[in-house]
């Protein structure tokens, strides 16, 4: 699912152009016709509200390229030869 789809209020399911909103209804404030895909008018604004929080951001340039530097890599593993040897 595309989550991002319904701040263009379409479906996260199947793109259809629009969400239905129900006038009367208890399982679901939007539907869409298509797909049948529903959500709750709570769930909705909690989905929007976290789309739009900003991302986190690093306090200093260093950490920033820290950040950019370590991306996509993993972190490097611990050398127990020393150790090995004391035994």
């Amino acid at each position: 699912m595309k989550w991002n789809n319904l701040k263009n209020n379409k479906c996260p399911n199947c793109a259809n152009v629009y969400l239905t909103r129900a006038p009367f209804s208890s399982t679901a404030d939007y539907y869409c016709d298509r797909c049948n895909f529903r959500i709750s008018a709570a769930k909705f604004d909690s989905v929007i509200n976290s789309l739009y929080k900003p991302r986190a951001h690093y306090s200093t340039p260093e950490d920033n390229l820290s950040a950019l530097n370590n991306f996509g890599h993993k972190g490097t593993s611990k050398d127990y030869s020393d150790e090995i040897e004391k035994l």
